[in-house]
């Protein structure tokens, strides 16, 4: 019903694990929502961001080493929050079909 001509590519992803990367934008822009790996901790109490009305897009970013000394930002799929329809998504799921080698 959602995204019709993304299903056949979302299909013939490999491995498997592409096709969970691949899906949860698909159901953070059709429901909006909440995602979060089973694996992440969450190291701060209250977050009003949450409970804000106002806020409609929330994703984790990391903080890793470049190789030269310098600090590198990284935007992760492992929490991603937004309210339905967040036109992030729409560009999220154009990238992946755009790397999809077939």
């Amino acid at each position: 019903e959602h995204f019709p001509s993304f299903y056949p590519l979302w299909k013939k992803l490999t491995p498997k694990l592409k096709m969970w990367d691949a899906v949860r934008p698909v159901i953070l822009h059709v429901y909006g929502g909440i995602y979060l790996d089973h694996d992440i901790k969450c190291n701060r109490v209250g977050f009003s961001e949450w409970i804000d009305p106002g806020t409609r897009l929330m994703i984790r970013k990391e903080y890793y080493d470049g190789g030269d000394g310098k600090k590198r930002i990284t935007i992760t799929n492992s929490f991603m929050a937004s309210a339905k329809s967040h036109p992030l998504w729409l560009t999220y799921i154009e990238n992946i079909i755009k790397e999809i080698p077939f």
